[in-house]
């Protein structure tokens, strides 16, 4: 009984409080008039969670940081040929006088230089990541990283004949 009639002069002052104060906002500025509300919290459950297997469980962090790199290494040699070709075919059909400062011809060179590098980096990886990996990588990307890392000295090669 004296807990109703401990709730009930609660609630009376909360109401006394309410019509007395002009701010309306009696729990800021009368942080002691107003109850504060309990807050529900949700008891951790005593199961713990399946783990979702991960494509990579397999493979060693080793094996997973050199196929990145070699992954890195592959779409940075795309990247300079998709500059370098074109920027080259540009240059060979529309020749200019050489001028001071940044050509066609400069960006060409270096864009072709950098995909020169990057692709000898990818198609020397090939055989690391086939041997390093448990699980061999796609066919089709291995073919495809031996074919980027081959473009490059093609089109110096045609570069200097043509």
């Amino acid at each position: 009984m004296d807990a109703i009639a401990a709730n009930d002069d609660r609630m009376g002052r909360e109401w006394e409080c309410l019509k007395l104060c002009p701010c309306r906002l009696c729990r800021l500025c009368h942080l002691g008039a107003m109850p504060k509300k309990k807050k529900n919290r949700s008891k951790p459950s005593a199961r713990t969670p399946e783990r979702v297997p991960q494509p990579t469980d397999a493979e060693s962090r080793q094996s997973v940081a050199v196929t990145v790199a070699w992954m890195l290494s592959l779409l940075v040699t795309l990247a300079a040929e998709l500059i370098a070709v074109p920027a080259t075919i540009l240059v060979k059909v529309n020749p200019q006088p050489a001028v001071k400062g940044i050509s066609t011809a400069n960006v060409a060179d270096l864009f072709l230089f950098l995909a020169l590098v990057t692709g000898l980096i990818t198609v020397a990886m090939v055989p690391l990541v086939n041997r390093v990996r448990d699980v061999p990588p796609p066919r089709s990307v291995t073919v495809a990283a031996i074919v980027a890392g081959a473009i490059p000295p093609i089109t110096i090669v045609l570069r200097w004949l043509f």
